[in-house]
């Protein structure tokens, strides 16, 4: 059994962390060899409290409008070789989830850890339980083909992964730098000794998938585990929040601290990613192929949550449009 540092960023959480870390205390592990780090970014509500009174450690993480740069904070804060990001709208699905992301660790070739899908819940919002058969939180990356999930329930590997091994509970693949899903957090392994190597100057220059762009040129033999399991993944209760989240979202890491990016999630250099972004935009614009789309979901699912597809898609097509017609100045300057 492995020791683990979990680090869980947080700020103003206090509607969803208590459950994070409960489901993260029912593990069937050791708890004596895991740490809980809660990396705060300015918390006015009762989050503090929460992870205090759960046992984690809580550290106040500083930059209250970049996450991402928090997680660099709670790397540096990690005393052990495995890291767990886990964020705090994540559910772990049963007691033995934790046991089965160790597992690939014990092949010293694997690097990282994550799981191959997000998960299902009874009274799960709809709009989340449509995130998960897409496999993540925003339709526009679904059809680029990057999601950093596959699909619910789909046999099929991530963008990019080669297939090296399949062993009982999870797959063995390798990734190229420069074809990646967007992997990097909710519920995601890495080993520190492999982040210590990055020797990154700034927090700012941290971002959970610019990282493996990094790592995957210094070190472009290591392998991945996609563990057959899941995880919950609570992106918003409604449409309009969820919107709003992804345009923040975008203004802060791919306007404002652009000059620190190295993974574009659509790549201007590559004709592959202007196809399959025109895709997008004509299926927002006609509405027939997601309406279509949406009819084979549900079939294959039984779950309702697939009609929203011709709904969301083209609305998040809209929100990227108001996003590049209405650019944030101040985020174009790179500050947080």
């Amino acid at each position: 059994m492995l020791n683990v540092s979990v680090v869980i960023v947080t700020k103003n959480s206090e509607k969803i962390l208590e459950e994070c870390l409960e489901r993260l205390m029912r593990q069937d592990y050791d708890m004596l060899r895991m740490e809980v780090l809660v990396v705060d970014g300015g918390s006015t509500d009762r989050t503090r409290d929460i992870a205090l009174k759960k046992g984690a450690k809580v550290i106040h993480g500083g930059f209250p409008d970049n996450a991402e740069a928090r997680r660099f904070v709670g790397f540096q804060h990690a005393s052990y070789e495995i890291i767990l990001y886990l964020d705090s709208d994540n559910l772990i699905p049963h007691s033995k989830w934790l046991e089965r992301m160790i597992q690939p660790f014990r092949d010293e070739e694997i690097m990282a850890s994550f799981t191959k899908w997000y998960g299902i819940e009874s009274g799960m919002a709809l709009l989340d339980r449509y995130y998960s058969m897409i496999g993540g939180n925003d339709p526009i990356v679904y059809y680029l083909g990057k999601q950093d999930r596959v699909p619910f329930l789909q046999t099929i590997l991530p963008f990019g992964a080669q297939l090296v091994s399949d062993h009982d509970g999870y797959l063995k693949i390798k990734f190229q730098a420069d074809k990646l899903p967007t992997l990097g957090c909710n519920g995601f392994l890495i080993r520190r000794s492999y982040l210590e190597s990055l020797r990154l100057e700034s927090p700012e220059h941290f971002f959970h998938i610019d990282v493996h762009v990094d790592l995957l040129k210094q070190h472009p033999n290591v392998c991945y585990g996609i563990v057959k399991t899941s995880i919950g993944h609570l992106t918003g209760q409604n449409i309009l929040s969820s919107l709003k989240k992804r345009l923040n979202y975008k203004r802060m890491h791919y306007d404002g601290l652009n000059m620190y990016r190295r993974y574009k999630v659509f790549d201007p250099s590559s004709v592959r990613d202007w196809l399959f972004l025109a895709w997008a935009i004509i299926c927002a614009l006609t509405l027939v192929e997601p309406i279509i789309r949406s009819i084979v979901g549900y079939i294959r699912t039984n779950d309702k949550a697939w009609f929203l597809h011709p709904v969301v898609l083209p609305l998040m097509a809209m929100t990227y449009m108001v996003s590049f017609v209405f650019p944030n100045k101040h985020t174009q300057t790179g500050n947080s």
